[in-house]
């Protein structure tokens, strides 16, 4: 997570739009984290601690040696010795240690552009110096859902609300259809293809050929199964939506339907971070207030969190899903 090294809070989208233009990665061959942005060299974040004859050259700045022992060249202290501190993120408070000066580095120069007259408004303000922080290991937060269902409270890391997010493809489309309604009707400038990134999702499923399913059809799931490795995951609550899915991510159309229930890219067809906008938008969020306000608890709520069922898995020692996957659903009866 992204930090203010003024107050210790980490930073969120829905202030720091900015952020929207960031396109993190990982390397799972190489072991790094790779991040790009606009006008920015890459950077690429080592997961585990190497040693400094291992890591290339920075192309930034760093800060000097700070009191946590971080160092001021690309090769040293990449997370290791850091004392943890009291972060605030989102309503709770953990533990969480800085990870790497080259990093901090680099998100407050993306994050911090220099001002001019047409972006001078306390709204498009950067946060200033900026510290890339990790959990330490054993660390967690806990997360609640309402339901007999969704258990007792579920450990996370850094993850928002839940381990997996999943939305459908039926949904996605009934949201882009009353928001054409509502432009036609004078109520919204244009209509406006709904991107499936824009929720953010790990997941997103689309019905077979042929077969005519009702959107927010996952707001009933039970269970699903998902692959050969038969990858079972749980529901645990419906996600409450807020400000964040107006941040333009990116634009692109949705994907064409898979040829069976399946797992579908959000990804693929996306133009690359340079032509993501990371404006606020009055949509999808204003055409959701109105068709998806939950009547006993108003709030606004698309796409199912899920939970990975390790237990109820395969044997493989390494479990996958990949696009394509054919998906198996049980609807709670």
């Amino acid at each position: 997570m992204l930090v203010s090294s003024s107050t210790g809070r980490a930073l969120s989208m829905k202030r720091y739009t900015r952020m929207a233009l960031i396109r993190p990665s990982i390397d799972r061959a190489r072991g790094v984290l790779r991040a790009e942005a606009p006008g920015m060299d890459p950077l690429e974040v080592p997961l585990a601690r190497p040693k400094a004859s291992e890591l290339g050259a920075c192309g930034l700045p760093t800060p000097p040696l700070s009191e946590d022992g971080h160092g001021s060249e690309c090769g040293s202290e990449w997370g290791g010795g850091a004392a943890p501190q009291a972060t605030t993120m989102c309503s709770t408070t953990v533990l969480s240690q800085r990870f790497s000066a080259l990093a901090d580095a680099w998100f407050t120069s993306f994050l911090n552009p220099p001002s001019s007259s047409s972006s001078s408004s306390a709204s498009s303000a950067g946060p200033g110096p900026v510290e890339l922080h990790r959990l330490p290991p054993g660390t967690s937060r806990h997360a609640h859902f309402d339901g007999a269902s969704a258990g007792p409270p579920l450990p996370l890391r850094l993850s928002n609300e839940s381990p997996f997010l999943l939305v459908s493809g039926e949904s996605l489309r009934a949201v882009e259809r009353s928001i054409g309604e509502r432009a036609a009707d004078g109520a919204a400038a244009a209509a406006a293809v709904v991107h499936s990134s824009a929720f953010r999702p790990n997941l997103v499923v689309e019905g077979a050929a042929g077969e005519a399913l009702e959107p927010w059809w996952e707001d009933d799931i039970e269970a699903l199964n998902v692959g050969a490795g038969n990858n079972v995951f749980s529901f645990l609550g419906r996600c409450r939506r807020c400000l964040m899915v107006s941040i333009d991510q990116v634009r692109s159309a949705l994907p064409s339907p898979s040829l069976s229930l399946s797992l579908s890219s959000s990804t693929a067809d996306a133009p690359s971070c340079a032509q993501a906008t990371g404006a606020r938008t009055a949509e999808p969020l204003a055409t959701l207030s109105l068709t998806r306000k939950n009547a006993i608890n108003g709030r606004v709520e698309f796409g199912a969190h899920m939970l990975w069922r390790d237990e109820l898995g395969g044997e493989e020692e390494a479990q996958y899903v990949r696009v394509g996957d054919e998906v198996q659903v049980r609807l709670r009866s």
